[in-house]
């Protein structure tokens, strides 16, 4: 299980059971904004609220294209990266370089990629998944990706 507070360290997790089997969620960052729920299973709810604490910060961040980086970066093992680089200068564009696969954030365009090297030895690359981000990018897009490498 990720710690919380790597993917989100301006945020901080309560988890209490109020009852039974019953838990509430509450994660609320240093200017106050809260998500709070109650459920009766501990492990979805705290998918649950990874997906809400992600949804909400990435409608109020103002660096943005570095959250879903630094999500990404926090979320693969690093023994799976071989090179990553966050251009903050290049409208926030980033790439992070695996094996045969890499993730490609086009900060101009605001364009998500996941592709994959069409050879051992080839230099070219296809387009396996693309998310425009400005339609607006969920937890659950990211951990799609991740299930695809």
């Amino acid at each position: 299980m990720i710690d919380f507070n790597k993917i989100f360290p301006d945020w901080t997790l309560k988890i209490d059971e109020i009852s039974n089997n019953v838990f509430q969620f509450t994660s609320t960052n240093n200017h106050g904004n809260q998500v709070e729920f109650t459920d009766s299973d501990y492990d979805s709810g705290i998918k649950r609220i990874f997906c809400e604490t992600f949804d909400l910060e990435i409608q109020i961040c103002k660096e943005t294209n570095k959250l879903i980086f630094d999500t990404f970066s926090i979320l693969l093992d690093n023994s799976l990266i071989k090179y990553k680089k966050y251009e903050s200068e290049i409208f926030g564009s980033w790439i992070i370089r695996l094996k045969n696969k890499r993730i490609i954030l086009d900060g101009k365009e605001s364009i998500l990629s996941l592709e994959k090297k069409k050879g051992l030895l080839s230099k070219d690359w296809n387009d396996l998944k693309s998310i425009q981000i400005r339609e607006g990018l969920k937890y659950e897009d990211i951990e799609m990706i991740i299930n695809e490498i």
